[in-house]
């Protein structure tokens, strides 16, 4: 068992809180060794001192965009350093199951599912019977359509290893006795037939019409009208399609919103690396986007002027840099040319796109990971570069007045949630860079001026935090997994 979950399950026996891990507990060894998410069912009279526990041992709450907008049903994650992988709770509160995507039952079996006479490595478990019991009524749910049957024709095979786990575990005798109890509508003819077209893999058109049958007897448990669900399951199922060919394969959000989180720092400080490793490992679980603010991407007002750029360096004077950060912008009018200057403007308009886009994103509650971030600190990183001419004349008159466009649009960017400020010795990043298989690398000129001029626009509203990069890579990857994780 992993040590995040051993923790967790002494404290909440510690705290005396009534839970079990109710289904699919022939897998319950792998789940422990963080080989999928944990199924527990928590008692409603514990539910304040439960998330006090979660939150006590660092847990996440996570809500999924495709579930239905009113569900008992939360995910709670956390980060297991040791083994390298996130911990998944899949928490109910209710005992709702039934079709994948709806979740269409509410059976009032909470009470016996929580009456747990074993347990497995510790883990309290329902008795064998009353888990065969709920097996057989969420499996025979997912024929009562079409869509549901399609999602679940994939898994059969295991459902059906599962199946013959649970018989071997119990008696039917004691099966019928618990069901005449509970859930009297369900007769133990119709009970055994379900078993039996699932264990003997019946037709689906046989599998069907008992669903539809079991249907019947359990309609009193709906939580959806016959109207309103198969409205309800076609827009869920379809959310899906959309989500799948936009490439959104994570469903997942954090319940305490999304972030902005920024790596900055001066160039080779390790900036590109732990930007990318972070939003890999974020998004194992969560919906996150990857943004670069040195090269944000092109906008109505500058698509044709970068368009042409590679062509204007080709013609134009070859000692240019295309580089905005080479051009001391404020140096004197005579170092800042008009071309320079709309160019700075069309920069800040596309980085200002950018920001408001990325703070959209967050607010709807994606995590975004940003490689640089903007500001309107004259001077500071991928920021505004232009100051007022002193100078007299219409020159001047049209650059102080990009002047101004350029810091106005720096501006309006909403600052980040997170800043990561990176640090490194420049002799290392000078290896570091000469290490790069990169076109057009910098010189080690260019990375000793950007060094000591590098700025950072501290953002009030941020959490800034510093980390060293002098350090093996593992270990600064670690590093920033930590600091972004007691953030978000």
């Amino acid at each position: 068992m992993v040590k995040v979950l051993k923790e967790l399950f002494a404290r909440l026996d510690d705290e005396n809180i009534h839970y079990c891990h109710w289904k699919s507990n022939f897998q319950l060894e792998n789940a422990l060794e963080g080989k999928g998410d944990l199924d527990l069912l928590v008692d409603r009279r514990d539910v304040q001192r439960f998330e006090g526990v979660l939150g006590l041992q660092g847990f996440k709450r996570a809500v999924d965009v495709l579930q239905a907008a009113f569900s008992p049903i939360f995910h709670y994650f956390q980060w297991d350093e040791e083994r390298g992988t996130f911990v998944h709770l899949h928490v109910y509160y209710r005992m709702v199951t039934g079709e994948s995507l709806l979740k269409n039952y509410h059976l009032p079996l909470e009470e016996l599912l929580l009456q747990s006479p074993r347990r497995i490595d510790g883990v309290p478990v329902p008795a064998a019977a009353v888990e065969l019991i709920v097996f057989i009524l969420r499996i025979m749910a997912k024929h009562s359509s079409l869509l549901e049957y399609f999602l679940l024709r994939r898994s059969y095979p295991a459902a059906q290893k599962e199946l013959s786990a649970l018989l071997a575990a119990c008696s039917m005798e004691e099966c019928h006795r618990l069901l005449a109890e509970w859930l009297p509508g369900v007769q133990p003819e119709l009970f055994d037939a379900c078993l039996q077209a699932i264990e003997d893999s019946k037709s689906f058109s046989c599998r069907y019409r008992l669903a539809v049958r079991l249907h019947q007897r359990l309609k009193a448990y709906d939580r959806y009208s016959s109207l309103s669900k198969p409205y309800r399951r076609a827009v869920l199922y379809l959310k899906r399609i959309i989500r799948r060919m936009a490439g959104n394969r994570r469903s997942k959000r954090l319940a305490s919103g999304g972030a902005v989180i920024a790596f900055i720092g001066p160039e080779a400080s390790g900036k590109s690396t732990l930007a990318r490793q972070s939003g890999r490992w974020l998004g194992e679980v969560f919906e996150v986007e990857a943004v670069h603010f040195g090269r944000p991407p092109s906008t109505w007002l500058s698509f044709l002027p970068n368009l042409l750029l590679p062509l204007a360096r080709k013609v134009g004077d070859p000692r240019r840099t295309s580089r905005m950060e080479e051009n001391p912008g404020g140096a004197g009018e005579a170092r800042v040319s008009l071309l320079y200057a709309l160019r700075a403007v069309w920069v800040a308009w596309d980085r200002c796109a950018l920001a408001i886009k990325t703070s959209r994103k967050a607010s709807g509650g994606r995590i975004v990971i940003c490689d640089r971030y903007s500001s309107a600190a004259v001077g500071a990183a991928d920021s505004a570069k232009l100051a007022v001419s002193a100078g007299r004349g219409f020159k001047s008159a049209v650059l102080n007045h990009l002047v101004k466009l350029e810091h106005d649009l720096y501006g309006k960017i909403p600052p980040p949630d997170i800043v990561i400020m990176l640090k490194v010795p420049l002799e290392l990043a000078l290896d570091r860079n000469r290490d790069r298989q990169k076109k057009g690398k910098e010189t080690d000129a260019y990375l000793a001026r950007r060094h000591a001029g590098f700025a950072a626009h501290l953002f009030p509203s941020a959490a800034i935090i510093e980390l060293d990069t002098n350090q093996a890579e593992q270990d600064v990857i670690r590093s920033a997994r930590q600091i972004i994780w007691k953030f978000i």
